[in-house]
């Protein structure tokens, strides 16, 4: 029971006039704050056990204390290589052989695909997928470098742009269908392994630019004849996949064609390059779309012209690569943007040359490339993969 005294405070005292407003705390437990006026101090909940150390547990909790993780495993004998993460401690020789991740800043050469693949892919370097229209759809597992045959695209239109964030979950617009171009719209559902038909984009053409993911994506440029020449359209849509419907946008500045190198997301989007209208030759021009504000804003060239290339990533730090340059020219030349800076710089090289090129990416330093089969090569490149690097020391 609470009683008063000479100071005309309770007892036990409150904080604010000099007391700790308990009237006892487990003992050789450290004090916390508490959590109100009637409990401003509590002690740690439980006692530590010898050579225990005092953990948070985060916003809103009280630390507690707990044995102390080992970081590594003793082994009488060496059971051979460890694992990223793993560290081993051998006590008859007293050696440590521990593993890291090593990331690549150079484009390896990985599995070749086995369908031609053209114009953007869906997913991130571990988990792609892309298709050449048809029945040609193909899905890449990074861990297992390898390549998997997926349910065909259907009928006869050749190519589609696929885009997305993720491989289970894709889109696939526009392409050549016989003799007339397509604005078919089909979603791939990864886990039923099937493409659905949704609504036809308004402009229909072929090889146009397309970034976002299945619910949200933005459309834009492409070329409006089949393929007796480079007409193109300036034209952006929105495809709104929760609704299945498509928003006319404002159209972008420039003349390109097809062939567009996109990066970003619906809604914060990077046009680069492409085969412009006039002659069909490629352009460096760059402009990036606000989807808040619905507007279009020309910012620095690429350092090099290119049409179907490889592209990815956000539009603050995009990554470009190969594709066509200078006409039937063909470029390893990879290049990265700093929306900050509004500048680009040179990226690795890669091992061959690419055109047309399907790609995703999921930083400016990670990004998967494979070629349609046409000429000059067919190849997978990955930048920044990881590889194993096992580490043996010695305590002394």
């Amino acid at each position: 029971m609470a009683t008063r005294n000479e100071i005309d405070s309770n007892i036990p005292i409150e904080v604010e006039k000099g007391g700790t407003e308990t009237a006892a705390f487990v003992a050789y437990t450290p004090i916390c704050g508490g959590t109100g006026a009637a409990t401003a101090l509590q002690s740690v909940a439980s006692i530590a056990n010898a050579n225990d150390i005092l953990t948070s547990e985060g916003a809103g909790a009280i630390p507690v204390f707990k044995t102390p993780i080992t970081y590594f495993e003793q082994l009488a004998s060496d059971p051979g290589s460890p694992t990223i993460g793993q560290v081993w401690y051998n006590t008859t020789t007293d050696l440590f052989k521990g593993a890291i991740g090593v990331v690549s800043g150079a484009w390896v050469i990985k599995a070749v695909a086995t369908y031609a693949s053209y114009y953007g892919g869906s997913g991130v370097p571990d988990d792609a997928l892309g298709n050449n229209g048809g029945a040609q759809t193909q899905r890449y597992d990074g861990v297992a470098d390898s390549w998997a045959t997926k349910t065909g695209y259907g009928g006869t239109i050749l190519p589609p742009v696929i885009a997305g964030d993720d491989a289970g979950d894709a889109l696939g617009c526009g392409g050549i269908n016989g003799s007339v171009v397509s604005g078919l719209l089909k979603r791939y559902d990864g886990v039923g392994d099937s493409w659905t038909t949704k609504t036809s984009a308004s402009v229909a053409c072929s090889g146009p630019g397309l970034r976002g993911e299945a619910d949200d994506a933005l459309k834009f440029g492409g070329r409006i004849d089949p393929l007796t020449g480079w007409t193109g359209t300036s034209a952006a849509e929105r495809y709104d996949g929760v609704g299945n419907s498509w928003t006319t946008k404002t159209s972008f500045s420039g003349t390109v064609a097809s062939l567009i190198l996109s990066a970003g997301t619906a809604g914060d989007c990077l046009r680069c390059g492409g085969v412009t209208s006039s002659g069909g030759t490629q352009t460096a021009d760059v402009e990036r779309y606000d989807g808040v504000g619905n507007s279009w804003t020309t910012k620095t060239s690429m350092n090099t012209s290119r049409g179907d290339g490889g592209y990815g990533s956000a539009a603050a730090s995009a990554i470009v690569w190969a594709g066509s340059a200078g006409g039937v020219t063909y470029t390893k030349q990879c290049e990265r943007y700093d929306g900050v800076g509004d500048s680009w710089s040179a990226g690795p090289t890669l091992n061959d040359n690419h055109s047309p090129t399907a790609s995703v990416a999921d930083s400016n330093t990670s990004a998967l490339g494979w070629s349609s089969g046409a000429a000059p090569t067919k190849s997978t490149e990955r930048l920044g993969s990881t590889s194993i690097s096992v580490v043996t020391f010695t305590t002394t």
